[in-house]
């Protein structure tokens, strides 16, 4: 295997998944294990019942990682606990990643019908204003602070100036 042959196909998958304009959510009902861990974890949102679990598994099978899982967890939940789950390969059950951050939702009943209502939710919202703070979160993580403030700035003044904010603020008014 080429090293840009493999380069080609994490860019094609969870890095076109982290760059949508739009939010994207994992629904998790069962195992994440290899590429598919990174793959939940380039979803913006990701949601689990009480079957699912992670494992990285990577270096049980002699293989160091990729899809950006060591880019993922180290972003996510730092990098002394994404040691801890590649090193270890432990299983990380539902109620462990819910609490350290693996999942957005844990739901252990009414599954369907509290997907549907975050969906409902984000979708509620103005689509132009959601695509604006994605942009700034992913931008945020590949800049400091000073390059940050300036691109919500300019975010900021868009969103300030569109109709969706002219329309939102009159739905607020009225609540």
């Amino acid at each position: 295997l080429v090293i840009k042959d493999l380069e080609k196909k994490q860019l094609e998958l969870t890095y076109l998944i982290s760059s949508l304009k739009i939010p994207t959510i994992a629904l998790i009902t069962g195992a994440v294990a290899g590429a598919g861990f990174p793959l939940a974890l380039s979803c913006d949102i990701r949601i689990g019942n009480s079957n699912a679990f992670f494992i990285s598994n990577y270096s049980n099978i002699g293989l160091s990682g990729d899809y950006g899982i060591s880019w993922y967890l180290t972003s996510l939940l730092g990098a002394a606990r994404a040691k801890e789950i590649m090193f270890l390969n432990e299983r990380i059950y539902a109620k462990k990643s819910y609490e350290i951050g693996l999942l957005n939702f844990l739901f252990q009943k009414n599954f369907k019908n509290a997907v549907h209502k975050i969906k409902n939710n984000i979708l509620s919202q103005p689509p132009a204003t959601i695509k604006l703070i994605k942009e700034n979160i992913i931008f945020s993580l590949e800049n400091n602070l000073k390059k940050s403030l300036h691109q919500e700035a300019k975010n900021l003044i868009k969103s300030s100036t569109s109709l969706e904010h002219k329309l939102a603020i009159a739905k607020f008014n009225k609540n």
